[in-house]
């Protein structure tokens, strides 16, 4: 057993006064205010957080945060900047025992910085780091799995039940879960998981609701730290393969559904 394993948390930061987060981020970098002490001036990124460590909702609080800050209080980020943070957590991989990364956000955009996104991803994966991003909010439409999702490598995760729902900037539409192919013809996403009114964190203390591909993600991203937990000695296509047969297939196209439903309560019984 390998307990304390790093996750990376690609997101606006955390609130890590929070009861559920004390002592729980062991690193936190900020590219955004270039601040020291860790903050979250949006809420997404304690939420995120929150759902992976929690003490009260989180599905590995056995683990510790590695917080990159790369989204600015509207959500809003560079691409530069997330390239520069997986950097870092390529080069603190063994002084944080970082073995997974959760990237709960994402670009429609296409273009060169966004496949230098991809590569930024698939160096990491490539390090040794299990990589689970969102498959975006854009759904229902063919090829709306956003970016870095797209890549071949990482986990992508969309939402099992993408109802209409409210999150943090609004309401969510029906069928929301971002939809492969890739342009590569790539199935995505990888998997689904619960993302509809999800319970954890806030920013302002206590605890609230959010929903979407978002809420998901970090779900698969602390099943793969109970994996990891369990079997240290796993690469990341290793995890990948453990979950491919945890999986549930269900009733839905491939470029909906993946590999199929992980249900996080299930799974954890079987680890």
């Amino acid at each position: 057993m390998e307990k304390e394993i790093g996750i990376a948390v690609f997101d606006t930061g955390i609130f890590s006064s929070h009861i559920d987060l004390r002592q729980k981020t062991v690193a936190f970098s900020d590219y955004v205010g270039r601040r020291k002490n860790p903050y979250d001036d949006n809420g997404h990124g304690t939420h995120v957080s929150g759902i992976i460590t929690g003490k009260r909702y989180g599905i590995a609080p056995e683990c510790r945060l590695v917080v990159l800050k790369v989204l600015d209080s509207k959500g809003m980020g560079k691409s530069k900047d997330m390239l520069q943070a997986f950097k870092y957590v390529i080069e603190n991989r063994q002084r944080f025992n970082i073995r997974a990364a959760n990237i709960s956000i994402g670009t429609g955009s296409k273009g060169k910085l966004s496949n230098m996104l991809v590569e930024g991803v698939e160096k990491m994966w490539d390090s040794g780091i299990v990589v689970v991003c969102a498959a975006g909010n854009g759904g229902p439409y063919r090829g709306s799995v956003t970016y870095p999702g797209v890549s071949k490598k990482v986990i992508t995760v969309g939402a099992f039940d993408d109802e209409e729902y409210m999150d943090n900037v609004g309401k969510l539409h029906h069928n929301y879960s971002g939809r492969g192919p890739t342009s590569e013809c790539v199935i995505k996403p990888d998997f689904l998981s619960y993302g509809g009114n999800v319970m954890s964190t806030s920013h302002k203390g206590g605890y609230c609701l959010k929903s979407g591909t978002s809420m998901a993600t970090p779900k698969i991203t602390a099943i793969a730290a109970k994996i990891l937990e369990k079997h240290p000695e796993m690469k990341p296509i290793d995890v990948k393969m453990y979950l491919k047969e945890a999986a549930v297939k269900l009733n839905e196209p491939l470029n909906r559904q993946g590999f199929g439903l992980i249900d996080p309560k299930e799974v954890l019984k079987k680890i």
